[in-house]
């Protein structure tokens, strides 16, 4: 097929989700789809048995399941994090990767901090419970980093 060739938008980024999403993979027909999107109350009728089912029920649960994860980061988009060092961020002692924590409102405000992953796992694994507030942490990163927005002082060296 060429790519200009009609029959490749079949191919398209929703046609295999529409397969796996059809109740048919598990034996299931089911009638008053369009309709439920018209009116949500419209009741569906479901058949079992009509086809021979591919997956099994649980097969099918299991599958959703995973479609219903994948559809809220779908591939190919930014991950969008409030925290600014999300994922560059690593603790100082193990090395490990720092994530952003919101914590419990005090007073009306909310409270942020990066903390280290692999302290909150096990103990062993990091033995500092590494946390840094993002309102120190990010400022002066921003601030180390906007040095070398000017030229001479970047050709000069750090400092």
């Amino acid at each position: 097929m060429s790519g200009d060739d009609p029959r490749r938008a079949l191919l398209g980024p929703g046609f295999y989700p529409q397969i796996l999403r059809n109740p048919v993979i598990k034996g299931l027909m089911v009638y008053g789809r369009s309709r439920q999107k018209v009116d949500p109350s419209a009741e569906l009728i479901e058949v079992p048995g009509v086809f021979p089912s591919i997956l099994s029920e649980d097969e099918w649960k299991a599958l959703q399941l995973r479609m219903d994860i994948r559809k809220g980061a779908p591939r190919g988009s930014i991950h969008r994090s409030l925290f600014l060092l999300s994922g560059i961020a690593k603790c100082g002692h193990c090395g490990g990767p720092m994530t952003g924590k919101t914590g419990a409102k005090y007073k009306g405000r909310i409270y942020r901090s990066y903390q280290c992953v692999n302290a909150k796992k096990a103990r062993a694994a990091c033995a500092f419970h590494n946390s840094h507030t993002s309102t120190k942490l990010e400022p002066a990163v921003l601030e180390y980093l906007g040095q070398f927005s000017d030229p001479a002082r970047a050709s000069s060296g750090v400092g």
